[in-house]
């Protein structure tokens, strides 16, 4: 085949929109990576940051930094980190520099226009923290590979390779002169306290007194400050190992610590409330209600005017005025786990799950705009699934009950209910009149919609010895006629939906079998496996046709058949590919994604391809350039 290459006016629309980054900048145009048409979605949240200024926000994220307009909570810009997401992000004393991890890189930005001044190269593994010394010339780097690294930033090199822990680091503090650093790792026991300048450890206490959250330097004095799970903050000599004081600042417990500008301990409790200390007697100053007891960090601005916390269960970030302790803004967009989507038929909406499947999210394409959101009581346990109509949604929640809503109202319109297991999967019916569910006990029930009953079960397949086995995903062939059923192994079941029996398996693949797909005539299944290959079988004589193996040897998670059927597409860790169904040729890459790709699906028209990932965003390309023509 031939591949000719055009490109659609609607795209050339949206990729000739010169990228600025005002204030009203579309986020899902930032930082697009080739042949993207938009991103939906800002990705999870590793940590937020208020920059000097007291004006700006840095929001590290699975996909990079996001930098926000304090006063209006609006996107400024994203610092793509192309390959690694950001879980870290610190600034130089005197306001010039931005410093982040980007995997097991440190970046280094200028703050005034964010360009790149230096990298640095070393840990080999991921960077968990970072911080400047208050003169601003040691940048220590904390890494999931245990060790700390003590950089020079007027040089850009090494100082020191500090080397004693034995588990990732979850505190790194500078001393207030400079000349100590204090280090205390996830579970630990014993506070490290080193020599910044030769590098030696000096003192190591073990405090003894529960689990630690937190450990800092107290901004004022050389004295050691620790956060406890029962709710106590307290006061060590870094010298002596002596406890100095306590203070009882809790019932509940403390899950993080940091301090305000003027001394004062700033703490985030189990309930849900963020509390600001008076930093002697431990009386509460100011108190702040987050939306979720569950956030990574939060911090405050250098004026003491703003406090922000990031929520990453709900995917949403908090902007309080610390004097009124009031919300101003509520920053949304983000999320957490992979996005399961579907498109209409028309190809002008998609819908995208998020928040650990609490929420489903509508958007107009090719916009991007979100116009409508259900919120859901229980996550979702299975896929969506979007009638041929596109006038009703399909999903499945923890507690065994299939919902059906309104599409244009976002009602909902019907509830069955599931009892044997948790629904992991569904398929819909051509013509809308059957539903078909799969459990985690084996079991797949084939629902009636106008009685809203179950009119039957195809009963656990008993020869599998797989264990803890479940059903992990069933396709329905384009004529309703046949089932084809993953399983947590490496075999595919076809299932005979007329005569209710097992028809056959496809054997071949080494390993679990993630995703299977017919093409649209219903002639080829598709498959991707964790054996690092894309298979494809002829339905009628279940026979393989073509073995094709992924080239960097990692899982393949998703896999999609274009509408005529020439391209299929897979994705694995931070790769989509677009194979020729008939040589096994890849005919193109797609790169832009930070994690593995875990659902595709293709516009009606084959223009479009959608993809999401575990970084908890949506992509939507252009995959024009490679609609193939016959040889003629």
């Amino acid at each position: 085949m031939k591949y000719i290459r055009f490109t659609s006016i609607y795209i050339l629309l949206y990729i000739t929109i010169p990228i600025c980054f005002c204030k009203s900048q579309d986020y899902g145009l930032m930082s697009l990576p080739d042949s993207a048409i938009r991103r939906i979605g800002q990705g999870y949240i590793n940590e937020v940051k208020l920059f000097p200024d007291s004006e700006r926000l840095a929001v590290c994220s699975s996909l990079g930094i996001w930098i926000y307009d304090v006063n209006t909570g609006k996107e400024l810009r994203l610092l793509s980190s192309e390959f690694e997401d950001v879980e870290t992000v610190c600034f130089s004393p005197d306001g010039s520099i931005l410093a982040y991890g980007s995997g097991k890189d440190i970046i280094l930005r200028n703050v005034s226009d964010y360009e790149i001044i230096d990298t640095y190269t070393g840990h080999s593994n991921s960077i968990s923290l970072l911080t400047f010394s208050p003169n601003g010339k040691i940048l220590a780097s904390g890494s999931y590979d245990t060790t700390i690294r003590l950089w020079n930033v007027d040089t850009g090199k090494l100082h020191s390779t500090l080397i004693k822990h034995t588990y990732s680091i979850v505190s790194l503090t500078f001393s207030p002169d400079g000349n100590e650093l204090a280090s205390f790792e996830i579970n630990g026991e014993n506070i490290n306290i080193w020599d910044v300048e030769t590098g030696k450890l000096k003192n190591s206490i073990i405090p003894n007194v529960g689990s630690l959250s937190k450990v800092l330097y107290s901004p004022k004095k050389n004295v050691i400050t620790t956060a406890n799970w029962n709710g106590k903050i307290q006061f060590w000599n870094p010298i002596s190992g002596d406890l100095i004081s306590t203070i009882s600042a809790s019932t509940s417990n403390i899950r993080n610590l940091i301090y305000s500008h003027d001394g004062n301990p700033i703490i985030f409790q189990r309930t849900g409330h963020i509390r600001i200390l008076e930093q002697t007697t431990g009386d509460i100053l100011s108190t702040f209600k987050i939306s979720s007891p569950l956030i990574k960090s939060f911090d405050i601005s250098n004026d003491g005017k703003t406090l922000v916390a990031d929520t990453y269960q709900n995917g949403s970030i908090q902007l309080f005025d610390v004097k009124t302790e009031s919300l101003i803004h509520k920053i949304s967009g983000f999320s957490f786990g992979t996005p399961s989507i579907a498109l209409s038929p028309d190809g002008l909406s998609l819908f995208s799950t998020s928040l650990y499947g609490e929420k489903i999210n509508v958007y107009t394409l090719p916009t991007g705009e979100m116009r409508n959101s259900i919120n859901l009581d229980f996550s979702l346990s299975s896929n969506i699934v979007l009638s041929p109509d596109g006038d009703t949604l399909y999903a499945t929640n923890r507690i065994g009950s299939i919902l059906l809503w309104d599409i244009e109202t976002g009602e909902l319109k019907t509830k069955l209910f599931e009892k044997s297991g948790d629904v992991e999967t569904l398929v819909l019916s051509s013509d809308s009149s059957t539903l078909y569910s799969g459990d985690n006990q084996g079991i797949i029930k084939i629902w009636d919609f106008e009685t809203g009953k179950s009119t039957g079960e195809i009963p656990p397949f008993t020869t599998d010895t797989t264990p803890n086995f479940r059903i992990k995903q069933i396709s329905l062939s384009p004529d309703d006629r046949t089932l084809a059923v993953l399983t947590n192994s490496s075999t595919i079941k076809i299932y005979d939906i007329q005569n209710r029996v097992l028809q056959g398996e496809l054997q071949g693949h080494s390993s679990i079998v993630d995703s299977v797909v017919f093409s649209n005539d219903g002639k080829i299944l598709g498959s991707a496996s964790f054996d690092n290959t894309i298979k494809l079988w002829d339905v009628d004589s279940m026979s393989q046709l073509i073995s094709i193996t992924e080239p960097t040897s990692r899982n393949v998670y998703s896999i999609a058949f274009s509408p005529n059927g020439r391209i299929v597409a897979s994705g694995t860790y931070k790769l989509i590919r677009l194979w020729d169904v008939e040589s096994g040729e890849n005919v193109n890459t797609l790169t832009g994604h930070i994690g593995s790709i875990r659902n595709l699906t293709y516009s009606s028209d084959g223009k479009i391809l959608v993809s999401s990932s575990i970084d908890g965003s949506v992509i939507l390309w252009d995959v024009t350039s490679n609609q193939p023509i016959n040889d003629e």
